[in-house]
């Protein structure tokens, strides 16, 4: 219903203080993965025991092999999407302040 306003709720299921804390912990995810791999010389397949491919390999001047180039594109491409779509959103999605959820799961309910 679009008359009805998101009373006290996020709108659109984002909070700042959630997105901050899945950014950080994501960042030092991305670390551990790379220290893991400098030390022991493998990939984060090969660790585990899985075979892994290393793809076409480019031109040696690039440096990349095929799939890292791949996700590399892609990840480039989803960001920018993401920021697009962020900005033009409708207003109304933004028009409230993020207070947090009011209903709880399973019909219980919150004390205020």
């Amino acid at each position: 219903d679009e008359k009805t306003p998101y009373k006290g709720r996020v709108s659109y299921g984002f909070s700042d203080a959630a997105e901050k804390l899945n950014g950080r912990v994501a960042m030092m995810g991305f670390v551990v993965i790379f220290l893991q791999e400098f030390i022991t010389g493998k990939g984060v397949l090969q660790q585990y025991g899985l075979p892994y491919d290393e793809g076409a390999v480019l031109p040696p001047d690039t440096g990349f092999s095929l799939p890292p180039a791949v996700a590399l594109a892609s990840a480039v491409i989803l960001s920018v999407f993401m920021i697009y779509v962020g900005e033009f959103l409708d207003d109304k999605l933004r028009s409230e302040p993020a207070t947090g959820i009011t209903k709880l799961p399973f019909g219980a309910a919150r004390k205020e």
